[in-house]
């Protein structure tokens, strides 16, 4: 049984005295989605963590965070977010994962493995789909970023928005 929990929810930012929209208004909405956005497009970098300590990952998105049992599809996970935009031999993955090992920066010689790279590429999409739902269970909101943003495949890839850079402290 995974001992897993939520820690801590951040306050939400709201106006104060005079700077409450009322509910009624057209733009409460709007301003209340607008302010956070610029919350989040704002947000310092060391706000969104991934980082393994011992058995567990910190995890903090949106000002909240949890704590998950380490598994390997975290370990997969954050080897993207290591790398945004750049596409990761399932492979690659694999190794890295197994052998304690970096991920090697050029997976040249990869293809050459068909049933490997293939036994990889199902193994990394268990894996990192596993830990999507165990993540969106305990963070919601980390959870449909991943989806919107992670790929799996042959090749799997974190692909942020570039128009709301997401700097990760790992």
């Amino acid at each position: 049984m995974a001992l897993e929990k939520y820690a801590t929810e951040a306050p939400a930012s709201v106006p104060q005295a005079g700077g409450i929209p009322s509910a009624s208004s057209p733009t409460a909405a709007d301003d209340a989605v607008q302010h956070a956005a610029s919350s989040r497009a704002h947000e310092a970098p060391a706000a969104r963590v991934f980082r393994r300590e011992g058995e567990f990952w910190t995890v903090r998105f949106d000002g909240r965070t949890c704590h998950l049992r380490d598994s390997r599809g975290l370990q997969h996970l954050v080897e993207l977010l290591r790398r945004p935009g750049q596409p990761v031999a399932a492979l690659a993955l694999t190794r890295a994962a197994e052998q304690g090992e970096p991920l090697a920066t050029a997976d040249e010689g990869l293809a050459l493995l068909p049933r490997a790279s293939e036994n990889a590429r199902v193994g990394v999409t268990r894996a990192i789909g596993a830990a999507l739902r165990r993540i969106e269970e305990h963070h919601p909101s980390l959870g449909a970023h991943l989806r919107a943003t992670v790929r799996t495949g042959q090749r799997c890839v974190y692909t942020p928005d570039p128009c709301v850079p997401v700097a990760w402290e790992t």
